[in-house]
């Protein structure tokens, strides 16, 4: 099987697209996500208050997952680093089983997908999807 990984981004904020408002001391932090692998990378942002969930699509196939991950750290550090909590990267070479017990292990919560192929993780209790469009 190939190699696919869940990067798990903790912000130490809470906020809300559709409010345009952002606050401390979250009781759900915000995120960014990538799920890769070697024909789809998904960065997914998530708001907290509204359990929104904002996501965007890269184009590559093939990808490399090894290259594209380091990519994506160094994006998301570049973009967020002043408000970043914490890293998870969660991997797998046996598929998106071994992967969600990987993040249900590591933060608790669940990994969710859908039929059109989203992948993301989120809180247990929550309910995270799409409620705004970005701008």
């Amino acid at each position: 099987m190939e190699k696919i990984f869940l990067i798990v981004f903790l912000l130490n904020v809470e906020s809300s697209y559709s409010q345009n408002l952002e606050r401390d001391v979250p009781k759900w932090a915000d995120t960014v996500q990538w799920y890769i692998s070697s024909d789809r990378v998904l960065r997914v942002r998530t708001f907290a208050i509204d359990e929104d969930v904002h996501v965007a699509r890269i184009a590559c196939a093939p990808c490399d997952p090894d290259e594209f991950a380091q990519l994506a750290q160094s994006n998301t550090a570049k973009h967020f680093g002043d408000i970043l909590a914490s890293k998870i990267v969660l991997e797998s070479l046996s598929g998106f089983d071994e992967l969600e017990r990987a993040a249900v292990d590591a933060l608790g919560g669940q990994l969710n997908r859908n039929k059109d192929g989203l992948i993301f993780w989120s809180p247990g209790g929550t309910d995270y999807r799409t409620k705004s469009t970005p701008q």
